[in-house]
C-alpha cells in the first residue's frame, strides 16, 4: 500500500497508444525492427522532442541515433 501511494504521488502522466502516438510507433516498429513495447517508447521520446534513455542495449542498436536514445550510464543531472 505504501509503495502504490508513493507512486500516485510522482502523478505520472499515461499515454494511450492511440491516434497519431499509435500511428508513429507502428512506423518506428517496422523501421527499426523492434516491438510495438519498445517502439512506443521511441514513438513518445519523438513525441515529446525528449532523449530516450535505457538500459536496454538491443534498443540502443536498433535505434543508433545518440541524438534519440542514449544509455542510462550516459545521464547526467
Amino acid at each position: 500500500k505504501e509503495i502504490s501511494e508513493a507512486l500516485e504521488a510522482y502523478s505520472f502522466e499515461l499515454y494511450p497508444l492511440r491516434g497519431e502516438y499509435m500511428q508513429k510507433t507502428v512506423k518506428v516498429a517496422f523501421k527499426n525492427d523492434m516491438t510495438i513495447y519498445d517502439a512506443s517508447y521511441v514513438a513518445l521520446a519523438l513525441a515529446k522532442k525528449t532523449l530516450l534513455y535505457t538500459a536496454d542495449e538491443k534498443l540502443l542498436e536498433k535505434v543508433a541515433n545518440p541524438n534519440l536514445a542514449k544509455h542510462i550510464r550516459d545521464f547526467v543531472l
